[in-house]
């Protein structure tokens, strides 16, 4: 991975840390009226997870396959927790999680 690009992905690591704090913020002050500022966060941290994750996997360096997917799911833990209210389903993704339980 060249500098310029360890120095992008920060950058957006960065930003995801600063907006899941204003997520943060919105759910702690549980005001209705910020529900549209906070689906747009949220939103925008899920548009910011996708990109990261695109970036991270545009390396034609195979070798660290294993420590990208290692950091994916990092990242996913950190700032991807879907509470059950917010939870969709789709029927084909659920038919996926069940072939990888099986």
């Amino acid at each position: 991975m060249t500098t310029d690009k360890l120095y992008k992905l920060m950058d957006i690591l960065d930003d995801l840390k600063q907006i899941d704090q204003i997520i943060s913020l919105h759910r702690s002050e549980n005001q209705k009226n910020d529900s549209l500022m906070l689906s747009q966060y949220l939103s925008r941290r899920n548009q910011l997870l996708v990109y990261f994750i695109n970036e991270l996997n545009v390396s034609t360096e195979q070798d660290f396959t294993p420590q990208r997917l290692s950091i994916i799911k990092q990242i996913m833990e950190r700032f991807y927790q879907v509470s059950s209210e917010d939870e969709k389903h789709d029927a084909h993704l659920d038919s996926l999680v069940a072939a990888l339980s099986a």
